[in-house]
């Protein structure tokens, strides 16, 4: 009785292994593919609202340095000439400008240092000019203007790092 025991059938243990095999290739093999699936979307998705964010971003800051430069040259004709219109165009570059810094403010991520120092340049910007035109011409407008570019890169590149496209 022992020496029947000990014979195994091989052949039937090799195809209760393939069947058990098979069954797990069944099963495990979609749920692998999903879950690569599932993570790839994220993935693309992630990218492309960062690819979003970036545009965005690049797009309200070049529309701050351009309404700042129309306030400051409607702001000195209208020193120069103090019409109706003059200063109603430059309310309007006002509130365009106000406007466009509370969109750059709100795009960015106040919990991460060169976020915080690009929105506070962008602020002290708007603040001395909003002070006075003439502050354009001062030492700390134009050293703000000049850090404006470099700090809008070095946000952009830290993003576009993020999504691996630098």
């Amino acid at each position: 009785m022992y020496q029947e025991a000990s014979h195994i059938d091989w052949s039937v243990t090799a195809a209760i292994i393939s069947a058990a095999t098979a069954i797990v290739a069944v099963i495990a093999s979609p749920l692998f593919t999903y879950y690569l699936a599932k993570k790839q979307i994220a993935s693309t998705v992630l990218s492309n609202e960062r690819k979003e964010w970036v545009y965005a971003l690049r797009l309200d800051v070049a529309n701050f340095i351009s309404n700042i430069v129309g306030v400051v040259a409607t702001g000195k004709h209208f020193d120069r000439k103090r019409t109706e219109p003059n200063a109603i165009r430059y309310s309007e570059l006002l509130g365009a400008t106000s406007l466009t810094v509370s969109k750059i403010q709100m795009l960015l991520d106040p919990s991460d240092v060169t976020h915080e120092e690009l929105s506070n340049t962008v602020e002290k910007i708007f603040n001395l000019l909003i002070d006075s035109t003439e502050n354009a011409t001062s030492e700390e407008f134009v050293e703000a203007m000049n850090t404006l570019i470099p700090l809008t890169q070095s946000v952009i590149r830290k993003e576009l790092v993020g999504i691996k496209l630098v």
